[in-house]
């Protein structure tokens, strides 16, 4: 009797949670198979039964109630292109919908993480921007300019969209819709082969204005001109800042070593800026945060223009630097170890104001985040730089292991104990306070990592030049 119910008692139940899981999963594979279904209906009007197919690529036929007349198909970008839908912090998943003429007849976007502040809420159903790609075939260029207008201030994002449903139209026209109507001896899609091409052509990429004012700040660095150093800064806030939305981002080091690159040919000047960043980083230092990045500059400007500056101590302001580090490592972490990617972005979109400057677009802690920054920055030179930016974490791990590489010109070596005055003078005009006058040596003291190569130091101090000039 015992033994009877024990099994009368416990087995049961266990089969009971058993069938309910089974149950759950049955009926949440259902509502995920529903939903699909519906986005896939909501793309292809005049469709009412959908099936999916795998071959010659991944893809969705619909056709009309009955099941005989054929309405055409849907796809996802990220399943036929996957190397074409990286925008500029995520990857564009969109379900497109081609009639059997070959005219796209709906979009949806499935998913993205792209930064609102950039993309200005266009990346959505019904906006101006998707709506302009309905009644497109393979036979438009998509060239932007000519027949597709991009989003300002969000080049990488959009042309990775628009480079991501062009390529896949092409895939989806040729390989299916056009080996369909060969095989009902119907009309194809395009009367003659086409070679994929980019979706704009490779010199109206060319981004000349960014390679003039790299151009300027190599010559400027290079010759030690103190005022095309303020020139250079200044086209870089305008242009990079302002028009670009903010220069070089940690999200971009994360996609990088994922191996995960925007199209070459659309995105000119995401490649000209990284690999000088590289190079510099490389052969010069911290080059580009001296002579390049728009919000170091924007600092730079905030405390000049204050009389009231704020000295901090070089024990305190080495232990404070050390929030940038962790930053980046918060960051990496999250990116690499938790595979989060989009978590990840997000927290570097927070700590990282510079859309938020640039472009006057945030959420509110964002903002009140910003604003801290900016009065900081009035009091302590490069607060943000010296103190919170990840990126700059990143490049000082990389100048330093990479400080055998360092060219001629890229070195600062301090004047020796005999010929170091104790003025002091280098110590108060480096912006990142990585020059600290040592009492008990009667000399100065240089914080490598944290130098950005700006010269200041050479342009005041007689005996920095000198000892840099033989060296």
């Amino acid at each position: 009797m015992s033994s009877r119910k024990k099994t009368g008692g416990i087995v049961p139940k266990k089969s009971k949670i058993f069938s309910l899981l089974l149950f759950s999963f049955f009926i949440t594979d259902i509502f995920a198979y529903s939903i699909e279904t519906k986005k896939i209906l909501e793309v292809l009007p005049g469709a009412e039964q959908i099936y999916r197919r795998d071959e010659p690529l991944p893809y969705y036929e619909g056709y009309n109630k009955e099941g005989n007349v054929f309405i055409g198909i849907a796809f996802v970008t990220s399943e036929v292109c996957p190397d074409a839908v990286w925008g500029f912090r995520s990857k564009i998943s969109t379900l497109i919908g081609v009639n059997k003429e070959g005219k796209i007849v709906g979009i949806k976007i499935l998913s993205e993480s792209e930064d609102n502040r950039y993309t200005k809420g266009l990346l959505k159903e019904g906006s101006w921007f998707i709506n302009q790609f309905i009644g497109k075939s393979i036979r438009d260029t998509f060239a932007v300019g000519k027949d597709i207008d991009a989003i300002s201030g969000a080049t990488i994002s959009s042309t990775a969209f628009i480079h991501s449903i062009h390529k896949g139209l092409y895939l989806v026209s040729n390989l299916i819709l056009n080996a369909r109507k060969e095989a009902f001896q119907e009309e194809p899609v395009q009367e003659e082969p086409v070679k994929f091409a980019s979706s704009v052509s490779f010199l109206t990429q060319v981004d000349f204005l960014v390679l003039f004012i790299i151009g300027l700040a190599l010559y400027g660095y290079i010759m030690r001109k103190k005022f095309l150093r303020y020139i250079t800064l200044a086209f870089s806030i305008v242009y990079i800042g302002f028009i670009k939305g903010g220069g070089a981002s940690i999200s971009d080091v994360v996609r990088i070593f994922r191996f995960e690159f925007p199209v070459f040919s659309n995105n000119f000047y995401w490649y000209s800026l990284w690999i000088v960043i590289i190079l510099s980083l490389i052969f010069l230092g911290r080059f580009y945060c001296g002579w390049l990045c728009p919000f170091g500059g924007i600092q730079e400007v905030l405390h000049r223009i204050n009389p009231l500056k704020v000295l901090v101590s070089f024990s305190a302001d080495k232990y404070v630097r050390l929030i940038k580090y962790l930053n980046l490592t918060i960051i990496l972490v999250i990116a690499f170890l938790a595979k989060n990617i989009n978590l990840a972005n997000n927290i570097a979109a927070f700590i990282e104001p510079f859309a938020t400057f640039f472009k006057i677009s945030g959420v509110r802690i964002v903002w009140i985040y910003l604003g801290i920054i900016i009065i900081a920055s009035f009091l302590i030179p490069r607060c943000y730089c010296r103190y919170f930016c990840p990126l700059g974490a990143f490049f000082a791990f990389i100048d330093t292991a990479t400080s055998s590489t360092k060219l001629k010109m890229a070195r600062i070596e301090l004047p020796e104990k005999n010929n170091c005055k104790g003025c002091k003078i280098a110590s108060k005009v480096c912006h990142m306070g990585g020059i600290c006058y040592e009492e008990k040596e009667g000399r100065a003291s240089l914080e490598k990592s944290e130098c950005i190569k700006c010269n200041e130091c050479k342009f005041v101090c007689p005996a920095i030049w000198e000892r840099n000039e033989l060296s």
